[in-house]
């Protein structure tokens, strides 16, 4: 492991309250790795959705009630089919309807080069793929210390969210390429 990557562990140990072994360490490659050892050591089985239902539900309720579509979505739906990312007004106005931040995508308009450790950096995701699903995920990422208490953290959704927010914070990728099949090292550039 390379000073990035402990110093990531580190940052994950210290929100969760958890101690990782080095054995434990060297198998963690994805995302999903992370929310699952985690979820081991917090012994938190609890796989349900809910907090992705609540989110669901409102975001369907709040883009009807702001005339963005009046047609059914699922989480499987490509979110920026609805909701056009450059239209900044529609963008305000949902972000106040469902009282969370939500993250603006990096498109092809953008013309800033994120900066990452000096160094220029472009996410590796096409935003127009982006599911309701992954938007959910990105929006409660960036909310994370609104959304989740980490003294009271009960379910495998909520260790995710953790996980993605904290790598997002700490690695300065995009809240939308944080995706649990996602690898520290190929995908984030950690070593």
């Amino acid at each position: 492991m390379g000073l990035d990557s402990v110093e990531l562990l580190i940052s994950f140990e210290d929100y969760f309250d958890i101690k990782v072994s080095t054995s434990e360490a060297e198998k963690i490659g994805t995302v999903q790795d992370m929310a699952d050892c985690t979820s081991r050591h917090l012994n938190i089985t609890d796989n349900s959705a809910a907090l992705k239902t609540v989110l669901f539900e409102k975001l369907k309720s709040s883009l009807i009630q702001l005339q963005l579509t009046d047609s059914s979505f699922s989480l499987s739906d490509k979110i920026f089919s609805i909701l056009n990312p450059n239209d900044k007004e529609s963008w305000t106005k949902l972000s106040e309807e469902i009282s969370l931040q939500i993250p603006q995508p990096f498109t092809e308009a953008d013309t800033i080069i994120k900066k990452v450790f000096f160094v220029g950096w472009q996410p590796k995701y096409d935003w127009k793929t982006v599911t309701v699903d992954q938007f959910i995920t990105a929006v409660y990422a960036s909310n994370y210390e609104k959304v989740i208490d980490p003294g009271k953290i009960n379910t495998t959704y909520q260790i995710l969210i953790a996980i993605a927010a904290i790598t997002s914070d700490k690695l300065g990728v995009d809240p939308y390429e944080v995706q649990p099949e996602k690898k520290f090292t190929d995908d984030f550039g950690i070593d």
